[in-house]
């Protein structure tokens, strides 16, 4: 009986999984990591994955200590496929906290691990990911090198895939847009091929992002098909993503309303599934929409409150910036210069803590917060208390970040 409800529980935690249930999925782990009729590797890898959840969940520092754990079980049982996937964790949990120096400590970790053991499937997950934590530290040539390796490596139709999206992501970052789009190429038809449509809502929200201002016709099409695909699969939190990221047509019609009205949406789904991460993401572009529709009210203050926190939960400085920029706007157009300088001081400190280059998510956005407060001081005339650039250039997060890439 025991053994038997190991095996439901293992098949409830892919269910829970691949529909984006994540808590649930979380509770799953938990317990097949302490069941007594689990067999040692089930709870190891159990353990990891509950690692895993807990990042996506925006658990950071739970996570954190988790995968540490895991990564020291793993070792001291000479589970050398479970320490690799472990390290993989802790390498991504650092990633998303913008600690590059860490995660790329684990993923080359991961990389001696595979060549000291002629694995060349490990070596391409952790060439890719390598070459992911140099594009986040703004060392493109290091970069496209290791993807590149990566590729060489790569066996299957999945990695593969993945690899690509990464290296036009590079492009894009390194080019602008258009060049992401160009380097797309097949990408997209492989998605599609492939058949993991879970891969597929990535390659299409990735292709959604780059098209934003330079492909304007196409990217509703982009739009549709990936929110047809979530639903149609169950991926709630890759919809809600969609809908978020696709704000950004809105904002550029000056459809404010609508740009509030669907980032309220996406943040009550993101609410309901825990995600702290996501959650910030859209309650800040909200309540920048409502900023630059009334102008400072009690109802953007709350938002901005409440996107900070989980920005702060999660530990993630790109959407803790973006929060930060519209508290700028707020205080700005409460003519509260002090305060928005104070505020645009710690944006710098935020960049500059993390080791972040001026073309990332808090790099702009602290530039954006030191022009609009130039405009106040020069004079520059005000429409519901906010000067003319926090209308012609929203800084707004990705809901997937400034970059693309994701580690594998």
């Amino acid at each position: 009986m025991g053994r038997r409800a190991v095996d439901y529980l293992l098949q409830a935690g892919r269910w829970f999984d691949g529909r984006y249930q994540l808590g649930m999925a979380l509770e799953v782990q938990k317990r097949v990591a302490s069941h007594p009729a689990a067999t040692p590797a089930e709870r190891r890898v159990a353990a990891v994955a509950a690692a895993d959840l807990m990042r996506r969940l925006g658990m950071m520092q739970l996570a954190e200590a988790a995968a540490n754990e895991a990564v020291k079980v793993a070792e001291a049982a000479g589970d050398l496929d479970c320490q690799r996937h472990a390290l993989q964790c802790a390498g991504t949990i650092a990633f998303d906290r913008s600690d590059m120096r860490a995660a790329l400590e684990c993923y080359q970790t991961v990389e001696r691990m595979a060549r000291d053991h002629g694995r060349d499937d490990w070596l391409a997950q952790a060439l890719g990911n390598v070459g992911i934590a140099y594009a986040r530290m703004g060392r493109n040539a290091a970069a496209q090198s290791a993807l590149e390796d990566a590729m060489w490596y790569a066996k299957d139709d999945g990695t593969r895939v993945r690899l690509k999206l990464n290296l036009a992501a590079l492009t894009a970052n390194r080019d602008g847009s258009a060049a992401g789009l160009r380097a797309m190429g097949s990408i997209l038809e492989q998605a599609r091929a492939f058949g993991d449509e879970a891969l597929l809502t990535h390659v299409l929200n990735a292709q959604l992002g780059m098209q934003l201002g330079v492909d304007d016709a196409a990217a509703p099409a982009t739009y549709r098909e990936c929110v047809e695909v979530a639903t149609r699969t169950g991926m709630r939190q890759i919809r809600a993503i969609a809908d978020t990221n696709f704000t950004t047509f809105a904002f550029a019609r000056g459809e404010h309303a609508e740009v509030e009205r669907i980032a309220t949406s996406a943040a009550a789904e993101f609410r309901e599934l825990d995600d702290a991460r996501t959650l910030s993401a859209a309650l800040t572009i909200a309540a920048g929409a409502r900023l630059l529709m009334h102008g400072a009210d009690l109802a953007t203050a709350r938002l901005l409150r409440e996107s900070a926190r989980n920005a702060r939960r999660a530990g993630e400085p790109h959407a803790l910036s973006s929060c930060l920029l519209n508290r700028v706007k707020l205080a700005v157009s409460r003519d509260r210069l002090a305060l928005a300088r104070r505020i645009a001081g710690r944006m710098r400190e935020l960049a500059a803590a993390f080791n972040l280059n001026a073309q990332s998510t808090p790099g702009a956005a602290a530039a954006g917060a030191e022009r609009l407060i130039s405009e106040v001081e020069q004079g520059a005339p005000r429409h519901n208390g906010l000067p003319p650039s926090a209308f012609d250039a929203v800084t707004r997060e990705r809901v997937f970040g400034r970059d693309d890439q994701r580690a594998m």
